[in-house]
């Protein structure tokens, strides 16, 4: 009889700790994660902080958080996570313990490796009782997302062509300190940048003066990306390293170019992430804002080839009025597009490749 009463009694505690710990387990329990800023550069560390939170008066005996994070956000330190290592994701578990009224802060150094825009939209919790007889799992939704911008280079080490494709007109005044030659004043049109307000002028005729450029300044500058490794090239990118170095160039020539107070645009044949336009065109302005928008427009490019690279040179015959300095960054060359590029030119644009194939296009440039 003694027995089955200590059977009887066992059976009843199992229930009951099944019941209040096993059916309570995920009751008043809040989990948050969250990078702590929202851009970086390729290369740069960042850190994600996580809060898991047990509001009640009853302990959590055990609670087992997973998730999905993307490969390219490589952690410096793991403690207290299980990493299942992919190629393309990692899938994390962690395991906890939470006393009542208790909240755990955990802080995890990752290294962006990569270009892009990650996303971390949700964790998987489940908890249970003690011998695991009555679980609860809860999908949490987050909106942790960071924004890493393509990696710089030194301004020395893109190979920008040092000649002069059209007349006075050099690429090299966007490398020297004062690229200006100063003719007069004229109204502020959007875009200026604030450093070229002439501020004496702008006193006198109470509406807000910008110092007026001659001709061989007042081109703005145009980077085209061409995606297309090849000429048969029609849909995935079979050389990524190969554009993301692209990319890169194209990113130290902008930012060094707005940080001198001139103007930039960029425009690329790819598809991006969350933009259904059929072309990505930016025009040309200036400003830290404008620059910004430039590189999130580079992290969000994918690597799938949206139109031929001429279809996008065709659309800048017919769209654009203004005069701009083109650079073309390109892996290679073709009859067509070297024929809009003449046709730019014949139009008064400035025209200028920067090859990124390994044996420099300037053998060709003389056909051009």
């Amino acid at each position: 009889m003694g027995i089955t009463w200590v059977i009887l009694i066992c059976i009843v505690i199992v229930v009951i700790q099944s019941f209040i710990l096993g059916g309570f387990s995920l009751s008043r329990v809040s989990y948050s994660r969250a990078f702590n800023q929202s851009t970086c550069y390729v290369g740069d560390t960042v850190e994600i902080v996580e809060v898991i939170t047990n509001a009640k008066p009853l302990p959590v005996i055990w609670l087992r958080m997973e998730s999905t994070i993307d490969a390219s956000l490589q952690f410096h330190t793991v403690t207290g996570i299980d990493i299942h290592q992919g190629e393309r994701s990692q899938h994390h578990k962690s395991f906890f313990t939470l006393y009542p009224y208790r909240r755990i802060r955990r802080r995890h150094e990752v290294r962006c490796t990569k270009r892009g825009i990650y996303r971390m939209e949700s964790v998987v919790m489940t908890a249970g009782d003690l011998l695991g007889i009555k679980t609860h799992t809860r999908k949490i939704n987050l909106q942790a997302n960071l924004v890493v911008y393509p990696s710089l280079v030194p301004m020395q080490e893109v190979p920008i062509p040092s000649h002069n494709w059209q007349g006075d007109i050099s690429v090299r005044r966007w490398i020297v300190d004062d690229p200006f030659i100063i003719s007069g004043v004229r109204q502020y049109r959007y875009g200026d940048g604030m450093n070229q307000i002439s501020w004496k002028a702008t006193a006198r005729t109470g509406q807000l003066q910008v110092y007026q450029r001659d001709f061989t300044s007042d081109h703005r500058l145009v980077v085209l990306l061409n995606i297309e490794v090849t000429e048969a090239m029609w849909d995935i990118v079979t050389d990524e390293a190969l554009i993301e170095k692209g990319i890169a160039y194209a990113a130290t020539i902008i930012m060094n170019a707005i940080s001198q107070g001139m103007t930039a645009g960029f425009g690329h044949n790819a598809h991006s992430l969350d933009r259904s336009m059929e072309t990505f065109r930016m025009p040309s302005y200036g400003g830290n804002e404008h620059l910004l928008s430039i590189l999130d427009a580079m992290s969000r490019l994918q690597m799938k080839r949206k139109l031929a690279f001429h279809s996008l040179l065709e659309e800048e015959l017919v769209d654009n009025l203004e005069k701009n300095d083109y650079m073309i960054i390109t892996a290679h060359m073709t009859p067509i597009i070297a024929d809009h590029m003449e046709r730019l030119r014949a139009k008064g644009h400035s025209v200028q490749i920067l090859s990124l194939e390994k044996e420099s296009l300037a053998g060709r440039e003389t056909a051009l």
